[in-house]
């Protein structure tokens, strides 16, 4: 699994926060815990099939939304898959598009509900994303009143940084989060993110923390393999 070399790319949404078809890996066998992974700027969840069907599990269902289409203004108006619109992509952005990424979140939490309906308790939810969609899977996983299963941020920042005390629910203080990333990311860099772990500190008190030495802005074998692990530890079948 080579790094991916985006434009700023990510991932993809629509205002009044639309996806696209899920696609995903269904349970082969009796389904007991589910994954939900968005994927970053520009990207769409079909690519997640093949890196998750590496570490598969016989009884999870693994769904990967795909956001619409936005203009993004870091992109010079590119229309592209994207959970929100970016206008920086720096650690501490003038600006933001809160109204977006809220709407992503509740997006996210009502994949959530339609995964209770079918019989999954939200403690056997795992939420994930890389990139942007890491960026929306943490807003959620702070801000939601579900107790998950667990949380994955791939390569991941930290949006509506000064909001945050606001929407803090509480909820998954004590969830298990695993963070992961590479020294080679040119995107989000070391310090951002040795910067963003520290304020996971603050927020979850069950960190598993992942550094790959020849990864860039994506994933690796490495990776995956340790991310299968970590979720039947947290999630056993």
């Amino acid at each position: 699994m080579a790094e991916r070399d985006h434009d700023f790319t990510e991932s993809d949404i629509t205002s009044g926060f639309k996806s696209k078809v899920h696609c995903g890996i269904p349970p082969k066998a009796s389904h007991t815990r589910s994954i939900i992974f968005l994927h970053g700027l520009g990207d769409v969840g079909d690519t997640w099939i093949e890196y998750f069907e590496s570490i598969s599990r016989d009884d999870i269902n693994y769904i990967f939304p795909t956001a619409h289409s936005m203009p993004v203004t870091v992109n010079g108006g590119q229309s592209m898959p994207s959970w929100f619109d970016t206008f920086q992509l720096v650690e501490n952005p003038k600006k933001e598009n809160s109204e977006d990424i809220l709407k992503a979140c509740a997006f996210l939490e009502s994949v959530i509900v339609e995964e209770t309906k079918n019989g999954i308790p939200t403690e056997r939810i795992i939420l994930g994303g890389i990139s942007q969609g890491g960026a929306t899977t943490l807003i959620t996983a702070l801000s939601t009143k579900f107790k998950l299963g667990g949380v994955i941020l791939l390569s991941t920042y930290i949006v509506l940084r000064e909001k945050i005390p606001k929407l803090l629910s509480g909820a998954n203080k004590h969830t298990p989060v695993f963070h992961a990333h590479g020294v080679k990311d040119t995107l989000i860099t070391m310090d951002w993110c040795t910067n963003t772990h520290k304020k996971l500190e603050e927020w979850f008190d069950n960190l598993e923390y992942k550094i790959y030495k020849d990864l860039g802005h994506w994933v690796c074998i490495e990776e995956f393999k340790d991310i299968g692990l970590w979720v039947d530890k947290v999630i056993p079948s």
